[in-house]
Parts: structure tokens; C-alpha cells; sequence
């Protein structure tokens, strides 16, 4: 019947899906292909390999996060020691003119 609509219809997008989902259910899944003990070994070894990345691309990320903290602590530091120099040489000047 189906196939009747679908040509009455001159082969409509919807008559074309049907038809295709019809095959894909009628179609038998391809068996798994078995991987020598050589490409297992290298899958294994890729996948290990693959999450190595991403875990140093994690810490990598962190990293960067962390020396952006610190460079900001150390510019703050370097302003208070420069102030500190400053107020110090201003506190001198004026002991020196106080005596």
C-alpha cells in the first residue's frame, strides 16, 4: 500500500523517507570487524595517548589561569615595595628638614 502512495504521489519527500526507513529497518547489521592483536594494541595505545592530551590540555588551561593570578600578585607587590620606597625617601626629606 505504502508503495502505491508513494507512487500516486510522484515520489514525495515524505514517500522517500518512508521508503528509506522501510530499507533501514529491513537491513542487516554489518558484523563487527575483528582487529588483529596488533591494531588493538595501537587502539589501545591511541585512546591512552588521546586522553594524555586532553588531560595537559586541562592542566595546560589551568596553568595559564594560574600565571595570570600570580603575574597579577607580583605587579601588586611591585607597587606596594615602590610606594613603600616612595613614602620612605618622602619621610626622610622631611625629618631632614625638620632637624
Amino acid at each position: 500500500m505504502l508503495v502505491k502512495q508513494c507512487a500516486s504521489s510522484l515520489a514525495s519527500p515524505a514517500c522517500r523517507q518512508d521508503e528509506a526507513a522501510e530499507k533501514a529497518a529491513t537491513a542487516q547489521p554489518e558484523p563487527p570487524v575483528k582487529l588483529s592483536a596488533q591494531e588493538e594494541v595501537l587502539h589501545t595505545l591511541l585512546s591512552n595517548s588521546r586522553r594524555s592530551i586532553m588531560q595537559l590540555e586541562r592542566q595546560q588551561e589551568l596553568l595559564k589561569v594560574m600565571l595570570q593570578r600570580e603575574q597579577q600578585q607580583f605587579d601588586r607587590l611591585h607597587f606596594c615595595l615602590k610606594k613603600a620606597h616612595s613614602d620612605s625617601a618622602y619621610i626622610r626629606v622631611l625629618e631632614q628638614h625638620q632637624s
